[in-house]
């Protein structure tokens, strides 16, 4: 008799290829159709361009213009939520718009009502793409040590240094045991381990003056006056 949990696992798998039989056995113009792809658009130009102070309604109100838009599934439903389409250029063009406003001040006789104008910045979008909605770009901040992966949207450790990452689960200090950071790709001192998994902004540790603290060892060094380490060790100032 199978467990509840195997039962669990069939069912999903038999929903999830249940779902991509019938994606796969729509239109295929309808598919394309969705993709990530320029379309023209009807922006609202006050509700867009106004802030909560202005109280004058201005003309025309609304325009079509080139907007990225669609589905960036690329044919594997499982990342869909991990993608968005993004505009590969942009440009602006400005639009005059004109609006009414009563003059509160005008003496008797004269116009009560003045013909003001804006000038607003639309932006058109020239192309599209299919990027990670959390780094569109595939930007990473260690770019020697890291690539962008594009299935799984983060930056990960280039394969030299998975070698590295093996021998660092090896290297013990008088602290305790040495840890990977996937986020540098190095392998780091443990006083750093609890600021890494709670995703803090950390700072070296403060040792007693007179000393640094060593990133080789780990530990708190005495300087000499010539600037250099020496080997004397000291505690970390609590």
């Amino acid at each position: 008799m199978k467990s509840s949990f195997s039962i669990i696992v069939l069912i999903s798998i038999a929903i999830v290829n249940d779902f991509f039989s019938k994606t796969q056995s729509q239109p295929k113009s309808l598919i394309e159709s969705s993709q990530c792809s320029l379309e023209l658009q009807t922006i609202d130009l006050n509700a867009e361009y106004s802030t909560s102070m202005d109280t004058i309604r201005y003309y025309p109100s609304c325009m079509k213009v080139a907007r990225c838009s669609g589905c960036c599934s690329g044919g594997n439903f499982l990342y869909e939520q991990l993608y968005g389409c993004f505009p590969t250029g942009t440009i602006y063009k400005d639009i005059i718009q004109y609006g009414q406003t009563i003059d509160k001040f005008a003496r008797p006789g004269q116009n009560h009502i003045k013909i003001k104008q804006r000038k607003v910045k639309v932006a058109i979008h020239t192309g599209c793409f299919c990027g990670c909605n959390n780094n569109p770009l595939g930007d990473c901040y260690y770019k020697q040590s890291q690539r962008f992966n594009n299935l799984t949207c983060k930056c990960e450790c280039l394969e030299s240094f998975k070698q590295i990452e093996i021998d660092c689960g090896k290297r013990f200090t008088f602290s305790g045991p040495m840890f990977w950071d996937k986020n540098r790709c190095e392998c780091r001192c443990p006083q750093y381990y609890f600021g890494y998994i709670q995703n803090r902004p950390e700072s070296n540790p403060v040792c007693l003056p007179g000393s640094r603290f060593d990133h080789k060892y780990c530990r708190c060094v005495g300087v000499s006056n010539g600037g250099g380490g020496s080997n004397k060790s000291n505690d970390i100032k609590r």
